[in-house]
């Protein structure tokens, strides 16, 4: 009967020590997941300590079990919020990282794992689903995709987090549709976990955790970890946002000055050339002596206001990485400072 209640992934490990330890008679510590009388799996920790009698004739184990359960489970919280935010911060197109921390995400926190975002258009569109079962040939959720859909649409409106819980008698939660209750318990949905991903008050989408499969349920503490995961999944969002943002405003930026400064150069470049020819005549020409020092001016002034606009085109080429650099001997003497 306990090797049944063995979880079938910790079977062969947890029966290999505790033999070992049996045939050398020494002590053993093994944790593994037992399951409860309620169906679910829970971590436990078995020691034990070998027991022999007056004569050193060895009669077994003294040993006991302890749930650790609350333990495991928020050590492993604590790994996968770890890595998902190493994931999440490491690129700044959300995207693929959203899939990557949906893929981490299915199988160690959940059996199917979507998140939701928030498009420019305000309309929330489906970003990322891994399923903990590699050999789906369809979508995971496509059994209870309405249901889903909706808890998804009332968590983004809301911005409230909600845990579901589907047993035999009915569902934990906001359903009191008992025709809905009876679709997610033949479809195999049996516990979830719908968060919303919000920044600067603003929702941005939402992650989903569902459990499709018999075993634990989920409770307070995995929300908890789920909303930690939605806020990582926020900044992330938002980030790649503003920076994309950031590039378009800068993009624009410099269409502009290159706009503006080749719209200067054409009436700059006539000011110049009638500046020079009035110059000229008014040098030739005694009567026109008065006129040479305005006109001087605006030949000066007209000669840096073009070097200005060079200047912006140079930083528009720089932006576009179009900057030519012409290189020649200079002397430092005469331009130190």
């Amino acid at each position: 009967g306990w090797l049944e209640n063995l979880h079938p992934d910790d079977r062969d490990r947890t029966m290999t020590r505790f033999q070992s330890a049996f045939d050398e008679r020494t002590a053993y510590e093994i944790e593994y997941r037992l399951r409860h009388h309620d169906g679910e799996f829970r971590w436990v920790l078995a020691t034990g300590i070998p027991r022999y009698d007056t004569d050193g004739t060895f009669r077994g184990y003294t040993g006991s079990c302890v749930d650790i359960d609350a333990r495991r489970r928020n050590e492993q919280h604590q790994i996968f919020l770890s890595e998902a935010t190493r994931i999440l911060a490491s690129s700044l197109d959300y995207h693929t990282a959203l899939t990557r921390v949906a893929r981490l995400a299915a199988p160690s926190e959940a059996d199917v794992c979507v998140i939701h975002v928030v498009d420019d258009a305000d309309q929330l569109q489906r970003e990322a689903v891994e399923s903990a079962d590699q050999d789906h040939e369809h979508d995971p959720v496509r059994s209870f995709e309405s249901e889903l859909e909706d808890i998804v649409a009332d968590v983004t409106r809301s911005g409230q987090s909600r845990l579901y819980s589907v047993s035999a008698i009915g569902c934990d939660g906001d359903f009191d549709d008992d025709q809905r209750v009876r679709r997610l318990r033949q479809s195999g949905f049996s516990s979830a976990i719908v968060v919303p991903i919000v920044a600067r008050d603003r929702t941005l989408g939402a992650i989903s955790l569902i459990r499709a499969r018999p075993g634990r349920n989920y409770d307070a503490d995995d929300l908890s970890m789920a909303q930690h995961l939605a806020r990582r999944a926020a900044v992330a969002i938002d980030n790649s946002r503003l920076y994309r943002e950031a590039q378009e405003s800068a993009r624009a930026r410099d269409q502009f000055l290159a706009v503006a400064a080749h719209e200067l150069r054409s009436p700059l470049t006539s000011m110049k050339g009638f500046a020079q020819l009035l110059l000229r005549r008014a040098r030739k020409n005694a009567s026109g002596q008065e006129w040479l020092s305005p006109l001087e001016t605006i030949d000066m002034q007209v000669n840096r206001m073009a070097d200005l606009v060079n200047r912006l085109l140079d930083v528009s080429r720089i932006e576009e990485k179009r900057l030519r650099l012409i290189l020649a001997p200079a002397d430092l003497s005469q331009i130190a400072v």
